[in-house]
């Protein structure tokens, strides 16, 4: 698993923003997709651990992801530094320019949290696997 790419995913009521996330952490991109686009663009992905904040919509997009084969992890807002409350910060930092939506932050953010790459924040304490039914 350690060799896999991570795939943070960002999901809204139209576009959903995808950031895909080296294995070593680099950003190799981040684009935004229609629901449709979005599940094309997982049967073309090679194995991935495709990433989501935990939400009613991840679940029907988390099935959709292991029926393509890819591993999955859904992580609760807490657990992601960007969002209010949750009281972490992000060892890397992420070019916020304005050219920077608030969207493809988020995506990078929760690849990182969700991500098992980041040996670097033994702080982040996450609680048991979300349920993907």
């Amino acid at each position: 698993m350690n060799k896999l790419n991570v795939i943070g995913v960002d999901l809204a009521k139209n576009v959903i923003q995808v950031s895909m996330l080296s294995h070593t952490n680099r950003e190799l991109a981040n684009r935004s997709l229609t629901r449709r686009k979005f599940a094309e663009f997982l049967g073309k992905q090679k194995l991935n651990l495709v990433a989501f904040e935990a939400c009613a919509m991840a679940h029907h997009w988390a099935r959709t992801a292991q029926r393509h084969g890819h591993e999955v992890d859904a992580d609760a807002g807490h657990g992601i530094p960007s969002l209010p409350g949750s009281g972490l910060s992000i060892s890397r930092p992420i070019n916020t320019s304005s050219a920077r939506s608030h969207d493809q932050i988020e995506a990078i953010r929760i690849g990182e949290a969700c991500s098992a790459l980041r040996p670097d924040r033994p702080s982040t304490q996450r609680g048991p696997g979300a349920r993907i039914y």
